[in-house]
């Protein structure tokens, strides 16, 4: 009798003390600010249609603009979500290509040849993301769109002399 009312006691308060913490200790997933004059979208003339198929495909993971799922709340599904976002973010920003044009013409022009590399090889999105996602799955034809224009715009990077007006911006 002890031993029943025990459990029915202790086991319910267990339950909810292990909730609690779920709930309310786990670190959130939060999107670092975004500076409008960093983006790619102000660094470079981006086609609309172009913009699209990155911000649907690769811009969850790839900028300071992750929508984070409800499922990415949940213990172990966090760390592995929120890491995941972290190494996207720290190999390629959308939020931030500043940082690719402060390091360089060759590193700029690096970056744009591998989204089309990526995207033509499948490797990105990654094929786990496309399972959850499969809003996120590319045509072909969207990835040769995407893939022309990074074509295009390392093409125009790769002149022997690119001054800051040279670039090609938007024309907004």
């Amino acid at each position: 009798m002890h031993l029943k009312l025990s459990t029915r006691v202790l086991m319910p308060a267990l339950v909810v003390s292990a909730g609690t913490w779920f709930v309310c200790c786990l670190p959130e997933a939060r999107n670092p600010p975004i500076i409008q004059s960093h983006r790619l979208e102000t660094q470079l003339e981006v086609p609309a249609r172009v913009e699209a198929t990155l911000t649907r495909s690769c811009k969850d993971c790839h900028s300071n603009e992750t929508r984070w799922p409800w499922y990415s709340h949940i213990p172990l599904a966090s760390d592995i979500i929120q890491e995941d976002v972290k190494r996207a973010r720290t190999h390629l920003n959308f939020s931030d290509w500043s940082a690719k044009v402060s390091m360089g013409q060759e590193e700029e022009r690096g970056a744009l040849i591998g989204i089309c590399e990526e995207m033509r090889s499948g490797d990105m999105p990654l094929p786990r993301y496309r399972r959850l996602h499969s809003e996120a799955r590319m045509t072909e034809a969207e990835i040769e769109n995407v893939c022309a224009w990074t074509g295009q715009t390392a093409a125009a990077l790769s002149q022997p002399v690119v001054t800051p007006e040279q670039r090609p911006r938007p024309s907004r």
